[in-house]
Formats: structure tokens, C-alpha cells, sequence
């Protein structure tokens, strides 16, 4: 069985939970494979194979453009650890940005904040508990936020944002914690993303 026989039997694992098609598993194991040999040999040392194309398949979900089931990095990691593979957030967050570095895959940008939001959304509402008049408030809040000039952030990172000046508007007790562990993103992130929005709560 060849590297590319055993990555894509790796991926086949996770088209039915995250919906994938046979190009949609061709595509993100490509994209491993070209990281792989940018890297090179000496490059890699440090980077296991396994980590690195399940953070290939995690980047490609998140890319609303894919039009595949957008999940949070908490799940997606806990379906990796229920198909028994050793992943943690902090492995994502450190191999996608090798991904971002050399191109292999986008940082998403802003303008594709409320299709992100959109696609996201019934697994944010259920898992946070979060209901449709919470929905209309946050996407007013991601249409003022768009408009805001200011450091490109990544629309997950925006999302949990504004959930959190949301809730504190509402007077809903949620730690940073639950917020930084669900999205996959730093709590020192999610501050500075909050304190810099925190101007568009009026009106809302």
C-alpha cells in the first residue's frame, strides 16, 4: 500500500461524519502531500504524518467555500480521538499554520464571515445553547463587525467574539474557556477580538 493508499483510507474515515465526497478526500490529501514535500525530510522532523493530514482535512472543512459541514476544532478533535487517533487543539493549532505559511491553504478572510457563520451555525445553536433571537443579534452584530477597518481576523475567531459580547450583553455567565476550547483559538485572541468589537454592541 502506497502513502497515498494509507492517507486516503485515513480520510475515508471522516466522509460520512463530515460529509465528503471522493474529490473533497483527493483534494485535502494533496494537499498534505505537497506539504510534505516542501518540508522535505529534515522539515518534517517533529511533524508526524498523522497530525499533519488531519489538520489537512480540519482546514479544508473550515473553508466555507468547500461547501462541506463546518464543525468546531473541539469536535472535529473529538471525532479524531473517537477514531482512536492522538489529536489535541494544540496540535491544530500548530500544524495548520504550516499549512497558512506556505499556501497550501487559506487564511479565511473576512468577507466570508457570515457564510461561515451560516454554515456553522446549527452545531454552534446546539452545542451552545443559543436560540433563533440570538441568531438575528449576532449576525446584526457580524454585519456592523464587517464593516469595522482594523487587523484581518478569521471568521471563527470574530464568531466567538461576538457570542461572548453577546452573552455579557444578556448577562449570560460563559467563560473565555468554553469559548477558546470550542473554536480552537486562544483566549488572548478572543480578548483582543472582543475588545476591539466592543463598540458595535450599541443598538443591539
Amino acid at each position: 500500500m502506497t502513502d497515498i493508499d494509507e492517507s486516503l483510507r485515513i480520510v475515508a474515515q471522516f466522509k460520512k461524519p463530515l460529509r465528503l465526497h471522493e474529490s473533497d478526500a483527493k483534494y485535502i490529501v494533496n494537499r498534505f502531500s505537497y506539504l510534505k514535500q516542501k518540508l522535505g525530510t529534515n522539515g518534517l522532523k517533529g511533524f508526524p504524518d498523522t497530525k499533519l493530514l488531519l489538520t489537512s482535512i480540519y482546514c479544508y472543512i473550515r473553508d466555507p467555500n468547500h461547501g462541506r459541514k463546518i464543525v468546531s476544532p473541539y469536535k472535529f478533535v473529538r471525532m479524531c480521538n473517537n477514531f482512536e487517533f492522538s489529536f489535541t487543539i494544540r496540535d491544530l493549532w500548530r500544524y495548520e499554520q504550516l499549512y497558512f505559511e506556505h499556501g497550501y491553504y487559506p487564511r479565511a478572510p473576512i468577507s466570508n464571515l457570515i457564510v461561515y457563520f451560516e454554515a456553522a451555525w446549527y452545531d454552534i445553536s446546539k452545542d451552545l445553547s443559543l436560540d433563533e433571537q440570538a441568531k438575528g443579534r449576532l449576525l446584526s452584530l457580524l454585519r456592523k463587525i464587517q464593516t469595522l477597518k482594523g487587523p484581518r481576523r478569521a471568521p471563527w475567531i470574530v464568531t466567538a467574539a461576538a457570542i461572548y459580547l453577546l452573552d455579557r450583553k444578556r448577562g449570560y455567565y460563559r467563560t473565555q474557556g468554553e469559548l477558546t476550547e470550542y473554536f480552537g483559538i486562544s483566549e488572548v485572541s478572543l480578548r483582543n477580538a472582543a475588545q476591539a468589537f466592543d463598540r458595535c454592541m450599541n443598538g443591539l
